[in-house]
C-alpha cells in the first residue's frame, strides 16, 4: 500500500502571490502544486514485491523544505548554488533526477513571470515528491538595528519551512529590527540573512565560517573571493570591524549596510 499523501501545512496558505490580478496563464497570481514522478525522489529501486522502496532513511517523512530564489527577468539567479543546496538536503548528487526536476519546475514557472528585475520564487518540497512553487513581489525589510541573542541549541542547517526556532530568537530582539544569533559563543546569522563584517586594517569582508544556513548568495560570494570565512567571530571581536552587511538570495550585496554601532548588546 502506498503511504498516504500529506497535504501541505495550513500555514502554507500564505504562499499565494499578492501581485495584482493577471490572466490565468500568468504564474504570478497562482500557486502551483505538483506531484513529481516517483523517479524524482531519492532512490529508484523496487522491493522484491515490486512495491516502491522506502525513501525516508535520512529525513523525517513529513518534513517540508524551502528553497527561495531570486527571479530576475524570468530566470533563476545563482541556479548552480541552488542545485548544490537542494542536493545536500535530499542527500543525493547535484545532477540527480530529484534535483533536476525541482529546478526544472522552478525555471518553468520563472519563465512565465513578468519581465521584472526582482521577484521572490518559493519552492516548497518534501520527500514524497510533492513540490509547491509560487512567485511574489519582494521588498527588502528595513533594518537599522540588530540585537545580539544567544541560543546554543538552534539548528537551521537545512532550510525548512518550520522557522519556530528563528521566530523565538526574533521575539527576543527588544526593540531592534532583527537579531544576530550567537551560538556557542560565535556569531552566525540574522533570522533572514547571512552576515559580513568589514575589517579596515585588511580591507576585507569576513563572514562566520559556520553560519546557521549556508546561503546561496554567500556561497557565490565566497567562490568569487569577495568574502573570507573566519572561524572565531565572537561578540567581543566586533570591535575590530567598522561596518556590516546583510545579504541573502534576494537581498543584494551592499544593499543593506550598517555601522557596527547598530549592533546592540
Amino acid at each position: 500500500m502506498r503511504p498516504a499523501q500529506p497535504t501541505f501545512p495550513p500555514h502554507r496558505a500564505g504562499l499565494r502571490s499578492k501581485m495584482p490580478h493577471a490572466p490565468v496563464s500568468c504564474a504570478t497570481n497562482c500557486r502551483r502544486r505538483h506531484k513529481l514522478p516517483r523517479t524524482s525522489l531519492l532512490f529508484l529501486g523496487k522491493t522484491p514485491t515490486d512495491r516502491p522502496l522506502s525513501l525516508f532513511f535520512f529525513l523525517p517523512r513529513m518534513s517540508y523544505y524551502l528553497e527561495t530564489f531570486l527571479v530576475a527577468h524570468r530566470r533563476l539567479v545563482r541556479e548552480s548554488e541552488h542545485r548544490l543546496r537542494l542536493a545536500r538536503t535530499l542527500r543525493c548528487a547535484p545532477d540527480s533526477p530529484a534535483v533536476s526536476r525541482l529546478l526544472a519546475l522552478a525555471a518553468h514557472e520563472a519563465h512565465q513571470a513578468p519581465d521584472v528585475p526582482r521577484l521572490r520564487g518559493r519552492l516548497v518540497y518534501n520527500l514524497l515528491g510533492e513540490a509547491d512553487f509560487s512567485l511574489q513581489p519582494y521588498a527588502p525589510r528595513r533594518i537599522e538595528t540588530l540585537r545580539l541573542v544567544h541560543d546554543d541549541h538552534i539548528d537551521y542547517t537545512l532550510k525548512r519551512t518550520d522557522r519556530s526556532a528563528l521566530d523565538a530568537c526574533f521575539a527576543r530582539r527588544r526593540g531592534a529590527d532583527d537579531v544576530i544569533i550567537v551560538r556557542r559563543g560565535l556569531l552566525t546569522d540574522t533570522t533572514v540573512a547571512n552576515l559580513a563584517l568589514f575589517d579596515p586594517h585588511t580591507g576585507r569582508w569576513y563572514t562566520p565560517a559556520v553560519p546557521l544556513l549556508a546561503g546561496t548568495h554567500r556561497s557565490a560570494l565566497l567562490s568569487a573571493g569577495v568574502l573570507t570565512p573566519l572561524p572565531d567571530l565572537t561578540p567581543e571581536s566586533l570591535a575590530r570591524f567598522t561596518r556590516l552587511r546583510l545579504f541573502n538570495a534576494l537581498l543584494g550585496w551592499g544593499e543593506c549596510e550598517l555601522p557596527i554601532a547598530a549592533v546592540l548588546h
